[in-house]
């Protein structure tokens, strides 16, 4: 859209400087869409200077450790031998048939989650958190992702976890990435349904 208004302002623009017939109106006509050009041009450079800087931001963040792996690890509930464990083993398999992702109970009660203990508090970047790719990856709509710095698995307080993502808008996609940058020790997957939480891997990055 923003490419088919750059052209119909590109030809106004052009058409109203060669005009040879100005007018009482000359003002709207002759300079007009010249300035809604320029303004045009100016959002589209902004855009793609955002795209550029969060693309970089990107790359910094995945060049960082990812401090998940191997860490200890809990959830709400087990169901169908998917382990939370799984969802640390640094196996990024989404086909649940590999033993490589977690799998709450989803009767069990009506919030599900998996939570990671990094080992101490750090400065975050990004959650990477990959869906189950063989089927059932809708059960994973609407899931959050939250940081504390304090968590008992019997007791614990879902104020102390701020929320840095809510996934929306239809399925949710085998992969996403997010940034997330505050500080915390514990990540929590976080499902308010009353589906599995299914979690093929989750990837921490931060210095």
């Amino acid at each position: 859209m923003e490419f088919i208004n750059f052209i119909i302002l590109s030809l106004s623009c052009i058409l109203s400087l060669v005009s040879l017939q100005p007018t009482s109106n000359s003002r709207n006509c002759n300079v007009c869409p010249c300035e809604k050009l320029t303004k045009l041009i100016e959002d589209l450079t902004d855009m793609l200077r955002e795209k550029e800087l969060n693309k970089e931001k990107g790359n910094i963040c995945s060049s960082y450790t990812n401090l998940a792996t191997g860490k200890s690890v809990w959830q709400s509930s087990t169901n169908h031998g998917g382990y939370a464990h799984h969802a640390v083993d640094g196996n990024t398999d989404q086909n649940y048939g590999s033993n490589s992702c977690s799998h709450t109970n989803g009767t069990h009660d009506q919030n599900q989650w998996l939570v990671v203990d990094l080992g101490k508090e750090y400065k975050l970047c990004t959650v990477k958190v990959y869906n189950r790719g063989d089927c059932c990856g809708e059960r994973l709509n609407g899931f959050e992702i939250r940081v504390g710095s304090v968590f008992s698995p019997n007791n614990w307080n879902l104020a102390s976890f701020p929320m840095c993502y809510k996934q929306s808008g239809g399925t949710a996609p085998l992969v996403v990435e997010e940034p997330c940058q505050t500080r915390g020790q514990y990540v929590m997957i976080r499902l308010p349904t009353k589906k599995s939480l299914t979690i093929c891997e989750i990837q921490v990055y931060g210095p």
